[in-house]
């Protein structure tokens, strides 16, 4: 299980930090910004580099070596320390506050209350910076202790020169002399080389070099497979796994890669991460094949919908057709009979034309008309 130093950072409740050290790294934060709102750390997350367990292996006798040499430091006795915390520590800072101020500025003020006098509150607080400006290195901190305790603290509150980090020195592999590993007696220091300065149009020459040099060194052809296996690791570094494994399936020792703790090791979770990226496109493909089904539900629905709206209105113009029809035949019907009364009027009664408009509600031009047609 992983040991994890997690530090919850709280401004009583209204931005919240969870900051997590592993192996004395910065690799993860859960983070919400001075707005309140979630954001994502800018750097992605670190998941191990695959190739720790090798180089952990071979380090006491090659890279610690490169190192102190490097470093020009002449070594009388050096022990390995474990690097991993042995405990989860958990704690809320103080205070944490974000400040703009009046020229545009921002400054993050963290407040620490202490009751009694803690002569390593210097170095907490110093931690408490350290993982505050992982994640915003280009705002000013200002950290404050406030002594609650009785009578006058006597801790210090600045750091020795010996405990500010200012930076650290770096080696690039590939500029270190190949050369010189090829000489070295250590077999760990040669298969180093595999990282080393040389130009890759002469690695097959390299390649077989460490490992003619690999069989003079090592004792037993166990170890020899072991320092292969290795070699072969590291190869993968300079993208040169390829050409390492082929002339190592030309040695007379044979090596079983698949069989390889550290190779499988190494690439567990490139493999994982495949795997579940592969789970998360089937249950994608799914997702989109269950979408496509449902859009064409819908689309047979909506076509039944317009034939169905299409007979509709075909029902609805008939109707009205017929409605028409027979509204024409009533009035013409009505007209017909209007026209027989008239005439009857007209002939055998003697009622005046304007008479015979006012019973049929028709105006008296229309009973003169009738009456020129019968007597033209």
């Amino acid at each position: 299980m992983e040991n994890r130093l997690i530090l919850t950072l709280t401004n009583r409740g209204c931005n919240v930090f969870t900051l997590y050290l592993r192996h004395s790294n910065l690799i993860e934060l859960m983070k919400m910004d001075k707005s309140g709102k979630k954001e994502q750390d800018s750097q992605p997350v670190h998941e191990g580099n695959k190739y720790d367990k090798i180089l952990h292996e071979i380090a006491d006798k090659a890279i610690v070596p490169i190192v102190t040499d490097d470093l020009k430091i002449k070594v009388h006795k050096i022990s390995r320390h474990v690097a991993k915390m042995q405990a989860t520590i958990e704690r809320e800072v103080d205070a944490f506050y974000w400040i703009e101020k009046e020229n545009g500025s921002d400054v993050i003020l963290h407040l620490e209350y202490q009751s009694y006098d803690d002569h390593k509150m210097v170095l907490r607080v110093n931690l408490y910076v350290a993982l505050i400006r992982y994640h915003y290195p280009e705002v000013n901190i200002e950290s404050v202790v406030v002594f609650i305790g009785d009578g006058k603290p006597t801790m210090r509150t600045q750091l020795f020169p010996h405990e500010i980090f200012t930076g650290f020195k770096m080696i690039i592999a590939n500029e270190i002399d190949h050369k010189k590993l090829l000489r070295s007696e250590e077999p760990y220091q040669v298969i180093t080389a595999i990282l080393a300065d040389f130009d890759k149009k002469n690695a097959k020459a390299i390649i077989h070099k460490i490992i003619a040099r690999l069989r003079k060194l090592c004792k037993t052809e166990k170890d020899l497979v072991k320092c292969c296996k290795q070699l072969l690791i590291l190869s993968i570094i300079r993208k040169l796994d390829g050409l390492t494994k082929k002339i190592l399936e030309n040695m007379p020792v044979h090596i079983n890669i698949a069989e390889s703790e550290v190779f499988n090791d190494a690439f567990e979770p490139e493999r994982m991460a495949l795997q579940l990226k592969i789970e998360q496109e089937k249950k994608r493909v799914e997702q989109e094949k269950k979408r496509v089904e449902q859009e064409k539900k819908r689309v047979e629905q909506e076509k039944r919908r317009v034939v169905q709206e299409r007979k509709r209105v075909e029902q609805e113009k008939k109707r009205a057709k017929r409605e028409k029809n027979r509204a024409e035949q009533a009035l013409l019907e009505k007209q017909h009979t209007q026209r027989v009364g008239i005439i009857n009027l007209l002939q055998y009664s003697s009622l005046s034309t304007f008479e015979i408009a006012n019973s049929f509600n028709v105006k008296e031009e229309f009973v003169l008309k009738i009456k020129a047609e019968l007597h033209p």
